[in-house]
């Protein structure tokens, strides 16, 4: 699956449409669980904001910001972050890049939003003097924090 998915990443629009439509179409008869949320409401980010949740964009409609046209591309940063703003009523100062993808059109686009941090998904330790919109992250999976000892040997970069 997962070698599936990373070929997915590297195929056009237009071909992941397709392959989506497919696999909904063969799952169609699979019957979610009665608990299974697959997005939160507005109530429950505001909520969440109330408890001191800090909430990021992660553009409009996850497509590969790279691959998208220039108008595209700020369509994407712009109303991912004026959404988010309006329903939270606060500002929204960071984006996690779909997928991590950026390149230096993304990075300019980012700046003209108005975002001031941006993360992609580099492994790695930010660094003073490193660039605010190309920050790496560790991701936690379940090799590597089901653990409290994994994850701290994670975040440590130790493995």
């Amino acid at each position: 699956i997962r070698l599936f998915v990373i070929s997915l990443k590297r195929a056009a629009r237009a071909e992941v449409d397709q392959m989506l439509s497919q696999i909904r179409a063969a799952s169609a008869h699979c019957v979610e669980a009665e608990h299974y949320n697959r997005h939160i409401s507005w109530d429950q980010a505001r909520e969440m904001r109330d408890a001191g949740v800090t909430f990021a964009s992660h553009a409009l409609s996850h497509n590969l910001l790279p691959r998208l046209s220039p108008d595209r591309q700020q369509r994407e940063l712009t109303e991912s972050k004026e959404i988010l703003e309006r329903e939270l009523g606060e500002p929204v100062y960071a984006i996690a890049y779909p997928n991590g993808d950026y390149d230096e059109a993304v990075l300019k686009g980012t700046r003209t939003a108005g975002y001031t941090l941006g993360f992609s998904t580099r492994e790695g330790l930010f660094e003073v003097g490193s660039d605010a919109f190309t920050i790496p992250r560790f991701n936690v999976h379940g090799h590597n924090g089901h653990t409290a000892a994994r994850f701290k040997c994670a975040i440590g970069n130790l493995f």
